[in-house]
């Protein structure tokens, strides 16, 4: 029911954290500190996840690593969903740790071209009758393929890219801006008929990346979040929704997988709307499984109602999905006493293990892991690496 990326993204967070709020109860200790991962002493763990998703990210057939049974569409969804997750990942640790940034580059390039086989695009082209590329200048979304691929595009640009994107890049920008801004609110549908305000949110990262490569700041970032206040906050909480039309009326209103989700892109867009939306998701949904396991509510104080593919399977009313997302918005806003709290509980589920330098979480698939990698190394991205600012 969610956009593609998101909706891929969001299944591999909750795999990730699936069984946190139970096993976090005994589970001892966390292999990396708050403190660790918000004043660089992380570095072991993050690169040695970093090399599993490197040997690992190279699908034959274009479907990736799923678990078995996962439907077709999904399979698509979950594939392109690590791609992008560490090419996010890649550019953050490359910002930390420079001599990454070659291979690092290199290896986003083949992800790209990897992104855009049949096989990757086949649940987006199923889902529209049409292949997303060949539809860059119709009123047609595809906001959850297209907004994904235009983050992958970035992630090459800001690794210091060769300029062989350069035209995929703007092209699709252009076509995302548009195809936002023939609403008033400034939304687009990931699916026809089907507008989800995350999903909205990464394009809008992902234009607001090239904006900011290219002249060094993004007015329509600047447009976006103004009239996100204006029209799309919910009322009672300030929330952005999970879900609304074309003329921005609210089909479904805020939802913690959301509020998880936003807290990372929005780093992207506006850091000052971020730090507003954050401190919402902490007051409106932050919470504790049993008084004892800390996390993000799906759901709104007072709100029951159960989870879904997005929210994962709800535990105490804790969505596994948005307590995952929920630590890039603790890392970018330097909150220490919540990401240990979060790190102790995506610990929790995720079982580390470490074979021959690669560490990786036991019980994910392998977007899981690329999605808790992007989180832990969220950060803002500077130009140094842009062929045009060589440094």
């Amino acid at each position: 029911m969610s956009g593609a990326l998101r909706r891929s993204a969001i299944g591999g967070g909750a795999a990730v954290l699936g069984l946190v709020l139970v096993k976090a109860l005994w589970v001892g200790g966390v292999r990396v500190s708050a403190r660790e991962l918000l004043e660089g002493g992380a570095r072991e763990d993050l690169m040695t996840r970093r090399a599993y998703l490197l040997d690992r990210l190279a699908f034959q057939k274009g479907e990736g690593d799923s678990p078995a049974g996962l439907p077709e569409k999904f399979r698509g969804e979950w594939a392109l969903g690590a791609l992008s997750m560490s090419g996010t990942a890649m550019v953050q640790i490359a910002l930390a740790d420079p001599e990454t940034r070659e291979e690092s580059r290199d290896r986003v390039a083949q992800w790209i071209d990897q992104a855009q086989r049949p096989a990757l695009q086949r649940f987006d082209t199923r889902a529209w009758g049409r292949n997303a590329l060949a539809t860059l200048e119709s009123p047609e979304g595809h906001l959850g393929y297209l907004g994904h691929l235009n983050l992958l595009l970035a992630s090459h640009k800001y690794l210091g890219g060769d300029g062989r994107f350069d035209g995929l890049h703007r092209r699709i920008t252009e076509s995302l801006r548009a195809k936002l801004e023939r609403s008033p609110v400034l939304v687009a549908e990931t699916y026809p008929g089907e507008i989800y305000v995350p999903d909205v949110v990464a394009a809008v990262a992902s234009i607001a990346l090239f904006e900011k490569a290219t002249t060094g700041d993004s007015p329509f970032a600047r447009r976006w979040v103004a009239r996100a206040r204006e029209r799309l906050l919910d009322p009672a909480t300030g929330a952005l929704p999970f879900s609304v039309d074309l003329p921005g009326r609210v089909r479904q209103g805020p939802r913690g997988c959301g509020m998880g989700w936003n807290s990372f892109y929005l780093g992207f867009v506006d850091p000052k709307f971020n730090r507003e939306q954050y401190d919402v998701m902490k007051t409106v949904f932050a919470g504790r499984a049993g008084g004892i396991v800390p996390g993000i509510r799906e759901w709104p104080r007072g709100v029951r109602r159960g989870g879904d593919v997005d929210s994962g399977p709800l535990i105490g009313g804790l969505t596994p999905s948005g307590t995952g997302f929920a630590i890039a918005g603790a890392v970018l806003n330097g909150d220490r006493a919540f990401l240990g709290d979060l790190l102790n509980t995506s610990e929790g589920a995720g079982f580390t293990v470490q074979w021959k330098g690669r560490r990786r979480y036991a019980t994910a698939p392998l977007v899981g892991d690329a999605i808790l990698l992007s989180m832990k190394t969220a950060r803002p991205w500077d130009t140094r690496y842009l062929r045009r600012n060589p440094r």
